[in-house]
């Protein structure tokens, strides 16, 4: 996701509508810096992409009840447009937070209810805070608390990605880098691997088991190393060479063959 455009209105500590921030105007400058006095905003701004995309703001200590500005007139409406682009379309969302006001008519107050539009460019817009929020985690892949972890980190929160664990990093990144489905080719080919290895460990069992039968005379010159190979082979928690085993086999038989040439010849 590349941000393009964001416009605040009535919002955070801004009273009315601020001039538009314009990301493309820093598309040569590669990296940019937000700087400003100690409450002059500047973490407000951060507030307001991820309000926009998720109705949360970046900072879990703020409520989100209260991100209509103190200092808005009663007309004044508030607001959070941003506008990106991803994977080469444009999109623009709009969010309106929740608030108090007076009635219109008669004494009283009313609580306007928080809504939110997405438009993707060309497209009919999308209405309604489920149907945008659904839509959001289907474009980007993540939900608010991955987002604020890779796009962006507030003030005192730096500490906890550092600190996050290693399974909460792999999740995220499984999650950005679309990797879900070589996690389910793993998952498949180790299965297999497994299986494979349960028939090996199988076939390896039968062959140690016919290994002790065979049997030379005790006086035949293989008849020791045989022996050893095979009270080696009576321990199942250990894991021996196969080769060794037919190796000795082919001993054993060559050493009877001979032994029997010898009795023939005499």
């Amino acid at each position: 996701m590349k941000p393009t455009k964001l416009i605040i209105s009535a919002f955070g500590p801004y009273a009315g509508k601020m001039p538009e921030i314009n990301f493309e105007d820093f598309d040569e400058k590669g990296l940019f810096l937000v700087t400003g006095d100690t409450g002059a905003g500047k973490t407000m701004i951060f507030d307001a992409i991820c309000y926009a995309l998720y109705g949360k703001t970046s900072m879990s200590n703020r409520d989100e009840k209260y991100l209509r500005s103190e200092y808005a007139s009663e007309s004044a409406e508030s607001f959070v447009e941003f506008h990106f682009t991803h994977q080469g379309s444009a999109y623009s969302i709009c969010r309106w937070p929740s608030f108090t006001r007076k009635k219109q008519r008669g004494e009283g107050f009313i609580t306007e209810g928080e809504k939110a539009t997405l438009q993707e460019e060309g497209q009919p817009p999308i209405e309604g805070l489920t149907e945008v929020n659904n839509k959001i985690r289907e474009l980007l892949n993540i939900d608010v608390n991955q987002f604020k972890q890779i796009a962006m980190i507030a003030q005192g929160e730096f500490f906890d990605l550092l600190n996050s664990k290693t399974d909460k990093r792999t999740e995220i990144l499984r999650t950005i880098f679309l990797t879900s489905g070589y996690q389910r080719m793993e998952g498949i080919l180790k299965g297999k691997m497994d299986a494979n290895k349960d028939k090996a460990d199988s076939i390896a069992q039968s062959i140690a088991q016919y290994f002790n039968d065979v049997s030379v005379a005790e006086d035949d010159p293989v008849f020791a190393e045989l022996e050893d190979l095979k009270q080696k082979t009576a321990n199942k928690d250990m894991i021996w060479d196969i080769g060794a085993l037919v190796d000795m086999i082919d001993k054993a038989i060559e050493s009877e063959t001979s032994g029997k040439k010898a009795i023939e010849d005499k």
